[in-house]
Parts: C-alpha cells; sequence; structure tokens
C-alpha cells in the first residue's frame, strides 16, 4: 500500500472499492500472520510522501468501520501502517493514542464497533 493511495482513500479521493482491492492480498496475508501464534504480522507500507494525519483523516477511517465499509483486519492493517510509518505525523497526542486503541488485536484486544465510536466521537468534537 502507498501512503499516498491511503491519503487519497481517507480524503474521499479514492473509492473504498478501488482502496479494498489495493490492499486485499496484503490483508489477507496479514490476517494469516495474526493467527499464528507468535508470529509477527507484516505491514507493507511504501511512504511514498509525509502525511499529517488530522481528526479527519482518523473519522473518515472510523466511519467506514462503523458502516461495515472496512472489516476489522482491514482496519487493523491501515491502523498498523500509519502507527509504524515514519512519515506519518499526527495532529496531536491524543488523536495518536485513540488510534493506537484500534490496532492488531494482539495489542488492545479484538477492536468493538464502540470502541471506533468513542474514536470518531473525540474526532467529531
Amino acid at each position: 500500500m502507498k501512503l499516498s493511495q491511503l491519503r487519497s482513500f481517507l480524503e474521499q479521493n479514492l473509492e473504498l472499492e478501488n482502496f479494498k482491492k489495493s490492499i486485499d492480498k496484503e490483508v489477507t496475508d496479514y490476517k494469516k500472520q495474526l493467527s499464528k501464534r507468535g508470529a509477527s504480522s507484516e505491514v507493507f507500507l511504501v511512504a511514498d510522501i509525509d502525511f499529517y494525519l488530522t481528526k479527519v483523516h482518523i473519522s473518515e477511517l472510523c466511519k467506514q468501520y462503523l458502516n461495515d465499509g472496512l472489516s476489522e483486519y482491514e482496519l487493523y492493517y491501515v491502523i498498523d501502517a500509519l502507527l509504524l510509518s515514519e512519515n506519518v505525523f499526527f495532529e496531536n497526542e491524543k488523536l495518536l493514542e485513540l488510534t493506537e486503541r484500534m490496532t492488531d488485536p494482539s495489542v488492545n484486544g479484538t477492536v468493538t464497533k464502540s470502541v471506533v465510536k468513542e474514536v470518531l466521537d473525540y474526532c467529531l468534537s
């Protein structure tokens, strides 16, 4: 996945279906790796841009998940990519902390719509 492509999706310049198709193989492999006890899960991100991540971007991600546009594993994959990239800069520390709550299940347990709703509520405040 390219960081520029992810930004385009979060800024609603790339349609959901096209974004999902572009990351399908990566997410499938990621999901398989998560199911293996003790295995690390690879995230493939081409950091072709610097990305200043705002509440608006994270709210779009939350909305897509809450509206069943993105699966939990697609959400985990995107969040892990954002958190692991040295080219992503969060608007503020609170946004970073809340985003971390939606990372892969080995860290925070399975994501719930309730948790994502809390993050969205912050983003819309």
